[in-house]
């Protein structure tokens, strides 16, 4: 997903307003008390220990793994479908803030608005009443299946809108900017979008807030149906029901920071973070895992803590444009933050991959790497702006997403626990921390940079 709120590199980040207490944030908009409130009563609040049985996981750091899925199980059955501003996303944040408690931390909400998106189902008929199962897009707008049978047309080719005009246009994902086409598709007047990839599940993607025309997605048997059906029609046609609205929401950030250092005195600042929300999914890998490592982080470090400066931060809103992180640095009224770390969908795959915008080296990144390596991982670097690390990278700060690889089930109905590796939870805990630890023993923060 994309920045909906880009800061240009090397730019200070703006001015917040500072509450009483940790440095660097305070409350904006109206927050929602009583539904955090409610949240916190209905969580199960095992996040800080506790082991899930029947893990086969042995040997070193079995413990850890078992009592990281543990977490992961907590937070994908309690709070799937934890979409930006839902009443899900909340009862995460409340359990967040629970696990820092526990850790013996004192956490700290902020709030800002956004869209929240409801889905209450879509439909593709194709003729003789065959009814498919497509996944609207995050803010796609609705549409009247009584519009059709609407003329369905392939698009082979980027910009061939020549019979684009009052048809469902189909295409397959590779090659194609789903944001971009939605602008390309609407001025030529498409009547919808149709992604068909029959090679993985049906997945939820996220269009822009306002996207111009109805999107849905369609994998795994519905798509090749719909793909056969194309292929053997000459002039194929069928409806198309969305029933969706967006209306205006809130969502939060969790921070909870450890001072082992003193910024003043050279000791870095550190931000390690893990979103929240998920799409419509239970959401184990992308992103309980990185929740399950962001609370074991936080009990290890505050136990044992290095000389640094470390915020500790659930962001909401990650999966609808990076919007918890951005809204992090526009509100940071600390000193310079020396490195971040994103984890992101860390529960799967026997490679860990540690990615910066534009593959550009950095502290994080380096800090990274190396310890992976000094742990005996499988750790490669890479280039990507899709998780909460874009935010911080674009406003001049060393940043990492750390994600493991290869993983398929990831915006899928099966993202859950059962997909989710405890030895990975583990390896990636272990990681962070060992590059955390790394950076603050090193020399002060300025030399960092």
């Amino acid at each position: 997903m994309k920045a909906a709120k880009a800061i240009s590199p090397g730019r200070s980040a703006p001015k917040g307003r500072a509450p009483e207490g940790p440095a660097g944030f305070g409350p904006r908009g109206r927050p929602p008390a009583l539904a955090l409130l409610v949240a916190a009563l209905l969580c199960p609040l095992s996040l800080s220990c506790g082991a899930a049985g029947g893990t086969g996981l042995r040997g070193p750091g079995a413990h850890e793994g078992r009592a990281l899925l543990a977490t992961v199980r907590d937070l994908s059955s309690s709070c799937a479908k934890r979409l930006a501003g839902s009443e899900a996303e909340a009862r995460a944040a409340a359990m967040l803030a629970e696990g820092f408690r526990k850790a013996g931390l004192e956490p700290v909400l902020t709030y800002f608005p956004v869209q929240r998106f409801r889905d209450s189902g879509s439909t593709l008929e194709l003729p003789g009443g065959r009814r498919l199962k497509p996944q609207p897009f995050v803010y796609s707008p609705s549409m009247d299946p009584g519009r059709g049978p609407l003329p369905v047309v392939m698009l082979e080719r980027k910009g061939d809108f020549a019979k684009a005009r009052g048809a469902i246009l189909v295409l397959g994902r590779a090659g194609f900017s789903a944001r971009q086409l939605a602008l390309d598709a609407a001025a030529a007047g498409a009547a919808a979008l149709v992604f068909a990839d029959p090679h993985r599940p049906t997945m939820q993607r996220v269009a822009a807030p306002g996207c111009p025309i109805p999107m849905v997605e369609l994998g795994g048997k519905d798509a090749k149906a719909l793909l056969d059906y194309l292929s053997k029609q000459g002039e194929p046609r069928a409806r198309l029901g969305l029933k969706a609205t967006t209306e205006a929401g809130t969502s939060a950030n969790v921070a909870a920071v450890i001072r082992g250092g003193d910024p003043a005195s050279g000791a870095p600042v550190l931000v390690i973070g893990a979103h929240l929300d998920s799409v419509e999914s239970p959401g184990a890998n992308d992103n309980a895992s990185g929740l399950a490592c962001l609370l074991e982080l936080a009990r290890r470090l505050a136990s044992k803590p290095p000389a640094a400066e470390i915020w500790l931060v659930g962001f909401g809103a990650e999966e609808v444009g990076e919007l918890g992180s951005g809204d992090f640095v526009t509100r940071w009224e600390g000193g310079p933050i020396d490195a971040m770390f994103a984890i992101d969908t860390v529960g799967s795959g026997s490679t860990t991959m540690v990615y910066s915008l534009h593959g550009s080296p950095n502290a994080a990144v380096s800090a990274a790497l190396a310890a992976g390596s000094g742990l005996g991982l499988r750790v490669e670097a890479g280039s990507s702006e899709y998780s909460d690390h874009l935010p911080f990278a674009m406003a001049g700060i060393p940043a990492a997403f750390i994600m493991r690889l290869p993983e398929e089930r990831r915006h899928t109905t099966g993202d859950g626990p059962s997909a989710v590796d405890g030895r990975a939870l583990a390896e990636t805990t272990d990681l962070v921390e060992a590059a955390v630890r790394k950076l603050a023993s090193d020399a002060s923060g300025q030399a960092l940079r």
